[in-house]
């Protein structure tokens, strides 16, 4: 059975490419989700076989159904919002969000979501701040290293603590991720060429 906790992630590898994928939100230690009815499972699922065929309409007006009949549940609205972010609908995207932190305030992957559409918005500080607040609820949370290793490395331009993310999304993973891999590669070469220069000067 699926648990109301089932969620959606994007890990929005680079900013022009998106990828969503079904995974289950790791519960905090000592929490509880909230009762679910069979018949609020039975729908939850449904919303995730259309989103996964990609029919945001109408994985949509299911959740959006879910949510009237069970307004405490957070992970409708964390998949409302990752439909919206989808759909070019960020502001939408932004209040979902925010409602599931608000319903479940140890909410990693909501705020690894709000850290996207923050970066993708320009605010880059508000981004690292969300990842890092992902990171704070859940230290192995290996997309959040990721993301915040994307925007240290394209946006901040900090490569040494974007090298720092990318190995522990490695370690993390299990497998190797071959585009990691070569990101971080090619950010050894930086960080040792700019030491280099370093030494070089007067």
């Amino acid at each position: 059975m699926y648990s109301a906790a089932l969620i959606l992630l994007a890990a929005l590898i680079l900013p022009a490419c998106s990828h969503v994928g079904v995974i289950e939100e790791t519960q905090t230690a000592g929490q509880e989700p909230p009762p679910v009815s069979s018949e609020t499972t039975r729908r939850f699922q449904e919303a995730l076989a259309f989103i996964e065929a990609e029919e945001y309409h109408r994985a949509e007006a299911v959740l959006l159904e879910i949510i009237a009949a069970s307004p405490t549940l957070a992970g409708p609205y964390l998949n409302l919002g990752m439909i919206y972010a989808a759909t070019d609908r960020d502001a939408k995207a932004r209040l979902a969000f925010g409602r599931a932190i608000e319903l479940k305030p140890h909410n990693a992957a909501a705020y690894n979501e709000m850290g996207i559409l923050y970066r993708k918005g320009g605010d880059f500080a508000a981004a690292r701040a969300a990842y890092e607040q992902a990171l704070l609820i859940a230290p192995d949370y290996a997309l959040a290293h990721r993301n915040l290793g994307i925007l240290y490395d394209l946006y901040l331009r900090q490569p040494q603590r974007a090298l720092a993310h990318y190995q522990r999304y490695q370690d993390l993973l299990g497998t190797r991720d071959r585009q990691v891999g070569l990101w971080i590669t090619e950010l050894n070469k930086r960080v040792e060429r700019n030491r280099k220069i370093a030494r070089s000067e007067p």
